[in-house]
């Protein structure tokens, strides 16, 4: 599987050391303006933990701009468009952008798939991924709707966390 991420994903899992986990979850691309947008990332770094940085070409701009909608930005709708072009799965919770894909028919996911795909999977222990979701939801103000994030709380089997 392909997962091309957007910025807040880059975030949330940088912001909790996850994003050598989230690599697992399959080939993880970024484009190189969403990567832009991210003031602690740099290319060396994604690219050292086996992300790959996509570059966007030109002709992509005039597609993009066909995609946009009233509250996609311009980077939003080239994910939108790289996705639609090559049947990749975009990760992102944006909610405008998220909408967008599933106007396209574009699989789209957000940092609580991902979770449960990390436990499902096992590659990351319960108290880890507990830990992620107290984090984003206490300290790093994370915007993750509230019943499914108690969904997944209870699905990895965090107790004792809050």
């Amino acid at each position: 599987m392909i997962l091309l991420s957007d910025a807040n994903i880059l975030i949330d899992f940088a912001n909790v050391g996850g994003l050598d986990s989230l690599v697992k979850l399959g080939t993880l691309e970024v484009l190189d303006v969403v990567l832009a947008e991210v003031d602690d990332l740099t290319e060396p770094q994604v690219s050292a933990l086996g992300v790959r940085v996509v570059r966007v070409q030109e002709t992509w701009f005039s597609e993009a701009r066909v995609l946009k909608k009233a509250g996609l930005s311009l980077a939003d709708a080239l994910c939108l468009h790289y996705c639609c072009t090559n049947g990749h799965t975009l990760l992102s919770n944006d909610g405008r952008l998220r909408k967008a894909c599933a106007e396209n028919q574009v699989a789209v996911h957000g940092s609580l798939w991902a979770v449960l795909e990390l436990h499902s999977r096992g590659i990351c222990p319960p108290a880890v991924l507990c830990g992620w979701l107290s984090r984003w939801e206490n300290e790093l103000e994370a915007r993750l709707p509230a019943s499914e994030l108690a969904r997944v709380r209870r699905e990895v089997g965090c107790t004792g966390f809050r």
